[in-house]
């Protein structure tokens, strides 16, 4: 069964005023909860882990435009839940896309050295060495998220459920 089509779009649902301050809400939100982070969480520079050193402008900047993106997607995820054609496609891109990006806002290394998974212990050293890299494909897997939520609103996707 396909989806019925609709001429709607993330844009479209943003022109209402209580979209733009669930965005803004919903941003603020995950940049506070980055910013705690940032604050309060040891932090890499100098080969060393102090206390808070996370808290630069290139993470703020990060943590902000994830924020927003973050805040578009509520509103979109909404908006396909209100037209029943919901998928959580997007919402397990978005969801993968925030937690790596939030893993590079602090040292993980210093805050949880090791995880253990079936016996075998990883340490977290990667999330700051590939800090970058880390950064790029949370932002690549958020959009991809915004992406399959537009398509969802316009109805011009394949996976949507009736």
């Amino acid at each position: 069964m396909t989806p019925k089509k609709s001429t709607s779009s993330l844009w479209q649902v943003l022109q209402n005023p209580t979209s733009i301050f669930i965005v803004l809400g919903v941003g603020f939100l995950l940049f506070d909860l980055q910013y705690l982070m940032m604050s309060r969480l040891p932090g890499y520079r100098d080969e060393m882990c102090v206390m808070g050193a996370g808290l630069t402008w290139d993470n703020l900047l990060f943590a902000a435009f994830m924020g927003i993106m973050g805040g578009f997607f509520a509103v979109g995820f909404y908006a396909t839940l209100k037209q029943r054609n919901a998928s959580f496609k997007a919402l397990s891109f978005t969801g993968i896309g925030t937690f790596l990006g939030s893993m590079t806002v602090f040292c993980a290394a210093c805050t949880i050295p090791v995880l253990s998974l079936f016996g075998l212990a990883i340490g977290l050293n990667f999330f700051t060495t590939y800090n970058l890299a880390f950064k790029i494909i949370s932002l690549v897997l958020m959009g991809i998220g915004l992406y399959q939520i537009n398509k969802q609103l316009a109805g011009n996707c394949d996976f949507c459920v009736e």
